[in-house]
């Protein structure tokens, strides 16, 4: 295997890693999204379009992903 081989295959498996703590990441804020929206009462979903449940979830979820790191 060359230099330049072996540096291509560590530029792809790091990629594939970054992509996969992506990916982790999505889940846990949509997770946390759909928890947002199951903890909140009829009446309150009713005044509460779910775009922005949605997105107050989403937030939620993301900075906890961070914190984590």
């Amino acid at each position: 295997m060359t230099e330049d081989e072996a540096f291509e295959e560590l530029e792809a498996r790091l990629n594939r890693q970054k992509l996969n703590i992506e990916l982790i990441d999505l889940r846990r804020a949509h997770v946390a999204t759909a928890e947002f929206i199951a903890s909140q009462s009829a009446d309150m979903l009713a005044i509460t379009t779910l775009r922005k449940a949605f997105e107050c979830g989403y937030r939620t979820g993301w900075r906890e992903a961070k914190a984590e790191k």
